[in-house]
């Protein structure tokens, strides 16, 4: 008892900088552990038993305590002082700064060279690294802390920090906008609120090393060909295996699961399965000649990339109805083609980048297609003078943005269906960065700072 007082008045003082570990707690749970096995040896000293005149009594309060205390003791560790001690560690390390509005509506970037809102410092990060939720634009910060911008004026609505973690979040959005996922380094992953920055759950510790396969709907992945289907508060609602020798990859629509998987030990051939997004119940399993790549999700299908033997270069554009596995349809990719292929969703279209050339210096064409992914026909397709090497951003109506270096500045190349134009940047914005669309929010990086273009 004395140990627990002492121990209990010495607790360390928490503050922004400085925290504590599992170390206090499990020394106070510890001597409440001692204390209660020492109460059991008291009691149990006390208890005597009936016997026979002359025979000598039996202790059984000794045997009860043998046989009870142990059992106690692993079930009191177990159900209660762990969760608490972790809950403690959790609660007693994080810092929760500002009062939150009424978050604002982020207006369309228009992108007439002019900029809506600058937000405040934002040392050693920029929009490259920010992530659109229904309550702002948040963004992970070098000193291990989540700030949450509102999107119509850049102005802070909160600031989630914790002092057991110096290093920068990775940092998801998930819930439908609702929440903001963050794996801190040595804490794991937290749930917070995208509203209030509040912590509304942390996920177990043994889900610390796991990767986010995709985040909304929730998927995450792990070593060894594991795949999970989980709730935003880290509640496992089934779990698929793929096997030993099989790597796993996958992407989701509202509905279905399809999971990638390909041997890589044995002479099996490669499979895709779909799986049911609630239940994991598996749907079908098709064995594959080839090896998806690039899966986006669009308009309820799932688009792959074919590729076409040792280049990286896709043969093809192949859209699959989740439900069945049945080919949509197909879409050739230009053998001219030669440079990433890149695949985006905008609303009902698929938008690729590409280049019409060879992959060389001297390439200085980009080319942009959108197909309608209800008919796998092209609905329009622009080729731009800009880089092909260039850093892109894809808005939610289908314009595709980069930014370069011109004479004059920084240029904003602005590429859709009503073909190219170039838009002059202020002065101030780092075109070595890339830029960053959330929704149809344009943001570009400064020094220490988050420009969102009007």
């Amino acid at each position: 008892m004395t140990s627990l007082l002492i121990a209990w008045a010495q607790t360390p003082r928490t503050n922004a900088a400085t925290g504590v570990g599992l170390r206090v707690p499990l020394l106070i749970s510890a001597l409440l552990m001692l204390l209660i096995a020492s109460s059991a040896a008291l009691v149990a000293s006390l208890l005597r038993t009936r016997t026979a005149r002359y025979l000598p009594a039996r202790n059984l309060g000794q045997q009860l305590a043998w046989l009870v205390v142990p059992a106690a003791v692993a079930l009191t560790l177990l159900l209660i002082v762990q969760p608490l001690s972790r809950n403690y560690v959790l609660s007693s390390n994080e810092r929760l700064e500002g009062s939150p509005q009424v978050a604002g509506r982020a207006s369309s970037s228009v992108l007439n060279g002019s900029v809506a809102w600058v937000s405040e410092s934002v040392a050693g990060t920029g929009a490259d690294e920010a992530i659109g939720t229904r309550f702002g634009v948040a963004i992970p910060r070098p000193d291990g802390a989540v700030e949450m911008l509102d999107a119509a004026t850049g102005a802070l609505r909160w600031r989630y920090s914790r002092s057991d973690s110096d290093e920068k979040p990775v940092i998801t959005a998930t819930g439908n906008g609702d929440y903001v996922l963050a794996l801190f380094s040595d804490v794991g992953y937290l749930l917070l609120n995208a509203d209030t920055g509040r912590r509304e759950a942390a996920w177990p510790s043994r889900m610390r090393d796991r990767f986010i396969q995709q985040p909304q709907p929730l998927l995450t992945g792990e070593r060894g060909g594991k795949l999970h289907g989980v709730d935003p508060d880290g509640h496992e609602r089934w779990t698929y295996e793929s096997g030993k020798c099989t790597d796993l990859g996958a992407i989701a629509t509202a509905e279905t699961v399809l999971a990638f998987v390909s041997h890589t030990c044995d002479d099996q051939p490669d499979e895709l399965t779909a799986l049911d997004v609630q239940t994991g119940k598996k749907l079908w399993t098709k064995t594959s000649l080839d090896s998806y790549r690039r899966p986006v999700v669009v308009a309820g299908l799932v688009v792959v990339a074919q590729p076409g033997g040792d280049t990286d270069v896709p043969v093809a554009l192949t859209a699959i109805e989740p439900s069945t596995g049945d080919v949509r349809w197909r879409w050739a990719v230009p053998k001219s083609w030669a440079c990433r292929t890149l695949l985006n969703a905008a609303g009902k279209y698929l938008i690729v980048v590409d280049c019409p050339g060879r992959s060389t210096v001297e390439n200085r064409r980009t080319v942009v297609t959108a197909i309608d992914a209800n008919t796998g026909l092209t609905a329009w397709q622009t080729v731009a003078p800009v880089s092909p090497r260039a850093k892109v951003t894809v808005t939610a109506d289908g314009r595709v943005v980069s930014l370069s270096r011109a004479a004059t500045g920084c240029v904003a190349n602005v590429i859709n269906s009503a073909g190219f134009r170039q838009v002059r940047l202020p002065t101030g914005i780092d075109c070595t960065r890339d830029p960053r669309a959330v929704g149809n929010l344009v943001l570009t990086s400064g020094p220490n700072t988050v420009i969102a273009l009007r």
